[in-house]
C-alpha cells in the first residue's frame, strides 16, 4: 500500500465493513452472534488460534477487529497479527483489570489498552470499549425477540477517526456510543469500573446507615437507659433485637422517603424564585431513585419483622388500623418501586408517571405518618403523655420523634401545590430532567 493510501481517512462503517473477533470464548462467541443478528449488514468473521483460517489471515482487509482474549495474551496475539492489519484498522480492547487486583496495587500499572497501544503498529487505532457490556447481557439480548434500546456504551480512543467510526459503529448496533477521552485520560477508569460495587448507590447506603445507627442509639438511649434509670426499661431486655429492629428500620424507611419526596419542593422553590440549582440539589435530585429504593429495602425489613412480631394485633382497634395503614403504605411503596427499577418507569405516559411518583407517592407517605401515628398511639396506653418526658428532662420517644420529619415534608409539598408555585416558569436553568423534577414537585 502506497503512502497517499496509509494516510487516507477510513469509511465510516457500512455494508463493506468487515469485523474480525478473535476469542472464541463466552464474550467472543456473545458479541459475535450479537453483531450478526442486529447489524447483517456487517461481515463478521470469528477466529482463534485453534481455528482455520489463524488470526493472521483473518485480520487482513478487517476495518474492526475485537480481541475478546485476555490481556496477557495481548503481545503474542500483537505478534502474529501486526504484519498483516492495514493502516487505520480498529483495534477493540474489551478486556477488564482481574478482579484481585484492587485500585492501589495496579495505580502505577498501565491499562490493557495502553499495553495493547504499545504493541501495535502507530497506524492501527486502539479504541477501549464493550468493557463494561457483560456476555450474559450479549446473550440475553441475542434471546429477545425485540431489538434493544439504546443502551449507553462509553468507549475512549486517541484519533478522530477512530471516534467517528466507533460512533457509527455503535449506532449501528443499537447502543448510544459516549466518548470519554483518550486512553490515557480514561481507559484504567474505564477498566476498574465493572468491578466498582453499586456505585450509585454508595451515598444512598452511606446515608441510610448514619439514619439507622442514629435510630438505634436514640431508640436504645430512650427506651433502657433513661427509664432503665427511673425504674425499669419500657421494654424488657429478652425483646431487644427484634423489637430494635423493627423499630428502627420503619423509623430509617420513613426518614429516607421524606428525604426524596423533599428535594421536588427545594427545586421548586428554586425555580419558582428563578435560582439555579446548587450541586448538592443536583446530586440530590439525581439519587432520589437509589435513595427511595434503599428505603424500600429497611421498609421491607420492617414489615418481616412485624410480622413476625405481631403483639400489636391485641390492642383492639388501634392495633388493627396499626397493620392494616401499613400493609398499605407498603404496598404503595411497592409500586413506587417497581417503576423505578428497569426500564418500566421510561414507559409510562406523562400522567401515569406523574400519577405514580407525585400522587400515590405522596399518599403513601401520608398513610406511613398515620401508620406511625397508631403506633404511638397505642404505646401511650403503657408510658404517661410525651410531654411528660420532655417537662422531667427525658426525651421524646422515637415513635413521636421520627414523625415529626415526614409531616414537615407533607406540609412543604402542600405549600408547593399551592396556586403562586404552580405558574409556569422557565426551565433554562434546570440542569435535570424536566419531567422527573416536576412530577415530583407537582
Amino acid at each position: 500500500m502506497d503512502d497517499s493510501d496509509s494516510n487516507s481517512a477510513p469509511n465510516t462503517p457500512n455494508s463493506s465493513q468487515h469485523v474480525v473477533v478473535i476469542g472464541t470464548g463466552f464474550f467472543g462467541n456473545s458479541i459475535t452472534s450479537y453483531i450478526r443478528r442486529v447489524a447483517p449488514e456487517y461481515t463478521v468473521t470469528q477466529t482463534s488460534r485453534s481455528l482455520t483460517p489463524p488470526p493472521e489471515q483473518c485480520v487482513q482487509g478487517a476495518d474492526i477487529v475485537f480481541l475478546a482474549v485476555p490481556s496477557h495474551c495481548y503481545p503474542s496475539v500483537s505478534e502474529s497479527i501486526n504484519s498483516a492489519l492495514q493502516p487505520h484498522t480498529i483495534l477493540i480492547d474489551v478486556a477488564n483489570r482481574p478482579l484481585r487486583l484492587i485500585p492501589f496495587r495496579f495505580r502505577d500499572q498501565d491499562s490493557s489498552a495502553i499495553t495493547l497501544h504499545k504493541l501495535v503498529p502507530q497506524n492501527v487505532h486502539v479504541v477501549k470499549a464493550f468493557n463494561t457490556v457483560s456476555a450474559n447481557y450479549l446473550t440475553e439480548l441475542n434471546e429477545q425477540d425485540e431489538l434493544p434500546g439504546n443502551e449507553n456504551l462509553p468507549f475512549a480512543a486517541n484519533d478522530q477517526h477512530a471516534i467517528q467510526t466507533m460512533k457509527a459503529f455503535c449506532k449501528d448496533l443499537q447502543f448510544n456510543p459516549l466518548y470519554r477521552g483518550t486512553l490515557e485520560q480514561t481507559a484504567p477508569n474505564m477498566e476498574h469500573a465493572p468491578h466498582r460495587f453499586f456505585p450509585l448507590y454508595k451515598t444512598s447506603f452511606i446515608m441510610a446507615g448514619i439514619i439507622w445507627t442514629w435510630w438505634i442509639l436514640y431508640s436504645t438511649l430512650s427506651t433502657y437507659v433513661i427509664h432503665g434509670r427511673r425504674g425499669t426499661p419500657s421494654r424488657p431486655w429478652d425483646k431487644y433485637p427484634l423489637s430494635m429492629f423493627m423499630a428502627t428500620t420503619g423509623e430509617t424507611s420513613m426518614t429516607l422517603f421524606a428525604t426524596v419526596f423533599l428535594a421536588g419542593p427545594v427545586a421548586t422553590a428554586l425555580k419558582r424564585f428563578g435560582r439555579r440549582f446548587p450541586n448538592y440539589l443536583i446530586n440530590w435530585l439525581n439519587r432520589r431513585k437509589q435513595i427511595g429504593l434503599v428505603a424500600f429495602l429497611f421498609a421491607s425489613a420492617h414489615g418481616i419483622a412485624g410480622a413476625i412480631s405481631s403483639s400489636h394485633i391485641d390492642d383492639g382497634w388501634k392495633g388493627q388500623f396499626y397493620f392494616v395503614l401499613g400493609i398499605l403504605s407498603y404496598l404503595m411503596f411497592a409500586v413506587l418501586a417497581v417503576y423505578s427499577s428497569g426500564q418500566s418507569g421510561s414507559k409510562l405516559t406523562w400522567a401515569e408517571f406523574r400519577g405514580v411518583f407525585s400522587w400515590v407517592g405522596t399518599l403513601a407517605l401520608m398513610l406511613g405518618v398515620v401508620h406511625q401515628g397508631f403506633w404511638g398511639a397505642i404505646l401511650l396506653k403503657h408510658r404517661p403523655n410525651p410531654s411528660y418526658w420532655v417537662a422531667n428532662g427525658a426525651i421524646m420517644p422515637i415513635s413521636w420523634l421520627g414523625i415529626i420529619f415526614p409531616i414537615f415534608v407533607l406540609v412543604v409539598r402542600g405549600i408547593t401545590w399551592l396556586p403562586c408555585f404552580r405558574e409556569k416558569n422557565s426551565y433554562k436553568s434546570m440542569p435535570v430532567d424536566t419531567r422527573e423534577v416536576e412530577a415530583i414537585s407537582v
